[in-house]
């Protein structure tokens, strides 16, 4: 403290009072605070596991999914069409690994056509990275998309699904 201030500082620690009842009070408030704060992240992590379970055996998956990325073309009016890509692991998103895609070769509002060039482009990002990373010796994890899902959802029909 007295060299981020610049002069001599000190800290006081009451004793007997009104001072130390409020010190003691605001001690036990945290205690509460974190305490809820703990069961809430459990419960929610124990619901993840559980629809991550359910979700396994609705969709007869050898394995609970860690990494679930789900897919969406949106356009306006048939024009400016973008592919969007939302990242969960663990039952939890993860925006930083959200990803949006301008479609650059198909014209036009073409759902099918534009769902397969952001899932190969996607893709081909991926395998990229990890071998640039395998040629550094890097950490998997330091690639944007070197890390892939255990499960992609679409929105669409079948005829979505059937591109992937």
């Amino acid at each position: 403290l007295t060299i981020k201030r610049g002069s001599k500082g000190w800290i006081k620690i009451p004793q007997k009072g009104q001072k130390k009842d409020m010190i003691e009070m605001v001690r036990n408030n945290a205690k509460i605070t974190l305490e809820q704060f703990k069961d809430k992240f459990l419960k929610e992590k124990e619901i993840n596991r559980i629809s991550l379970q359910e979700l396994q055996c609705l969709l007869d998956l050898d394995e609970v999914p860690f990494r679930i990325e789900a897919y969406d073309i949106s356009n306006i009016q048939g024009v400016d069409s973008v592919g969007t890509m939302v990242v969960f692991e663990e039952g939890r998103s993860k925006n930083s690994d959200y990803r949006r895609f301008r479609i650059k070769s198909v014209k036009g509002a073409n759902d099918y056509d534009s769902m397969r060039e952001i899932l190969e482009r996607r893709f081909a990002h991926g395998l990229e990275e990890i071998k640039k990373i395998q040629e550094r010796n890097l950490n998997f994890s330091s690639g944007k998309f070197s890390s892939f899902p255990d499960l992609i959802m679409m929105d669409g029909g079948k005829g979505q699904v059937n591109v992937a």
